[in-house]
């Protein structure tokens, strides 16, 4: 770990001082560097650990940059991303090598990892549009590719035609017994994670994906894509190497992963309506060199109509019974799902609306006997008078159908802002959660926020939390924008303390963020994180 810390300084401190004895001179437009230490719960982690974070941001101009992040947890687990950006390098080429996110459509098949929150009122289907390929910078890179992305624009009168390709490779590593017999029991996912050698997992494979995306946008509304990648994982003597081996079953193992699919979408100031429709092949291997197929499909679809006095979107995603997806930003399983939200401005300034969803399994999990569905039906109103006022309430019910039968819970919530001055705003927030099997737990809360001297920001927050009978209740708060969870759950019946102070200058940044349990005066757990951001 020395020695990655070594090569950031060094890299750094070269930067830094080409940038200054050009004195201004250089290519080099900006560099930026940030810090971060927090000592919290790291994303899904139950445990409470120490993160530290340096990163180095070196721009060449608006487009183009080199980045480099380093994180560092509990002292034994060190990680880094880094990528060269190149998106005006020449006209209609740009290029990302290093770390990066991959997104074809909307993420059905290809879509940077959405991780779903453990708020059960919230629907869990994951969207995600953006460009074809993003560069990773948070310092982890487990859910990143690791290679080289190119993308071609070609504009032809009203048309314009897009060619993106990637190819990846990650060093990862596997046990002996698993790399002799070329089947590794893990899947693709626990593969992944191992990128630090290991007593347990000694000999290094390579998860190495390629595909491409090619594209057509019509004017300003119409677009449509047309993609195809393969994954596989390889030794070091350019071997195969299968994964999820069932040892117990059929000793069959995955043997390559292939997805196709298409995507199309009509956009303009009101509307949006789009459609993907996905592929997925793997290829098994049961022994001897015999390969066998798996082959299901996928879709989703939706649309979005919004105007001055009217809101409505539906979506809608279904798959095959064997359907199979490494990389989408949902989950990866069988299901179907359905979301539905309206609203209507009753009146200026109060709108009122209506949410439904479903999701439901396909196959059966491990310890499923039924198929588990969910139902949420909700409605909400708000109010709002530009950003000096604004309130807003819903009601929720949860309709559960599993191995244990049905179920219901019930939670009201509301949660009000206002500005008594310019810079001081009061912010209320209250929650009542019910289930007919542990009864009522609650969550109350008060506080303010100070905006001082143009650069200053201060807030402070107490809440009061009652949980009965194992009756959790999601919290939502301000968190690392790094972290795949932007809140916690609560599971005990506490006082709560947050405070943030925040100072702005310019492009430099420091904050410092404060988290306190508490039982009677005494605190019993607590939370911090700070750091910064400096522009030179």
């Amino acid at each position: 770990m020395f020695r990655i810390r070594f090569i950031f300084f060094s890299i750094l401190a070269l930067l830094v001082f080409s940038g200054t004895a050009s004195h201004g001179g250089s290519s080099i437009e900006e560099i930026e560097l940030e810090a971060v230490y927090k000592r919290d719960i790291v994303d899904y982690d139950e445990n409470e650990k120490s993160l530290y974070r340096e990163r180095v941001r070196v721009r060449f101009s608006e487009l183009s940059s080199f980045n480099f992040c380093h994180q560092y947890i509990n002292n034994n687990e060190g990680m880094y991303t880094w990528n060269l950006i190149l998106f005006d390098i020449a006209r209609n080429y740009r290029f990302i090598l290093g770390n990066y996110n991959a997104n074809f459509g909307t993420g059905l098949l290809m879509g940077k990892k959405k991780y779903i929150p453990p708020d059960q009122f919230v629907s869990s289907m994951a969207v995600s549009r953006s460009e074809p390929f993003q560069p990773e910078n948070s310092g982890n890179p487990i859910y990143s590719f690791n290679g080289i992305a190119g993308l071609w624009n070609y504009p032809m009168g009203s048309m314009e035609i897009s060619i993106n390709i990637f190819y990846s490779t990650r060093r990862r590593y596997i046990s002996m017994d698993d790399y002799d017999n070329g089947f590794a029991g893990s899947n693709l996912n626990s593969i992944n994670a191992k990128i630090e050698k290991d007593i347990s997992h000694p000999e290094p494979v390579s998860i190495n994906d390629i595909g491409f995306m090619t594209g057509i946008k019509y004017g300003k509304y119409f677009s449509i894509q047309a993609y195809a990648f393969q994954t596989e994982i390889m030794g070091t003597g350019r071997e195969n190497i299968s994964w999820d081996y069932y040892s117990d079953n059929t000793g069959i193992g995955l043997h390559r992963f292939y997805g196709y699919g298409c995507f199309s979408q009509y956009s303009d100031d009101y509307s949006l309506i789009f459609f993907e429709l996905g592929m997925s092949r793997r290829e098994f291997r049961p022994g001897e060199n015999a390969e066998e197929l798996s082959m299901d499909y996928g879709f989703l679809c939706g649309f979005k109509f919004q105007f001055p006095l009217f809101f409505l979107s539906m979506a809608w995603k279904q798959t095959g019974i064997n359907y199979y997806s490494l990389y989408s930003s949902g989950k990866n399983y069988p299901e179907k799902l359905f979301e539905f939200e309206s609203s209507l401005k009753l009146y200026d300034p109060v709108t009122a609306g209506a949410v439904l969803s479903s999701e439901k399994r396909i196959t059966p999990g491990r310890y499923d006997y039924l198929l588990p569905l969910i139902i949420r039906e909700g409605i909400f109103f708000k109010y709002g008078i530009s950003r000096k006022e604004k309130a807003a309430f819903y009601l929720t019910k949860i309709s559960y159908e599993n191995d244990k039968g049905r179920s219901l819970k019930w939670q009201i919530k509301g949660d009000a802002n206002k500005y008594v001055v310019d810079n001081f705003e009061l912010e209320f927030s209250g929650l009542c959660q019910w289930s007919e099997y542990s009864g009522y737990s609650r969550n109350f809360g008060g506080g303010f926020f100070l905006h001082f001297l143009d650069n200053l920001n201060i807030r402070m927050k107490y809440e009061r939390l009652t949980i009965i009978n194992g009756n959790t209740i999601y919290s939502r708060g301000k968190y690392d924008p790094e972290s795949i969870s932007d809140g916690s759950v609560e599971n005990q019946t506490t006082g709560k303390i947050s405070a943030m102070l925040e100072f702005r200058y310019k492009k430099d940044h420091l904050f410092v963020r404060y988290l306190s349990y508490l039982s009677g005066k005494r605190s019993y757990r607590e939370r911090i994180e700070l750091g910064g951001k400096v522009v030179l």
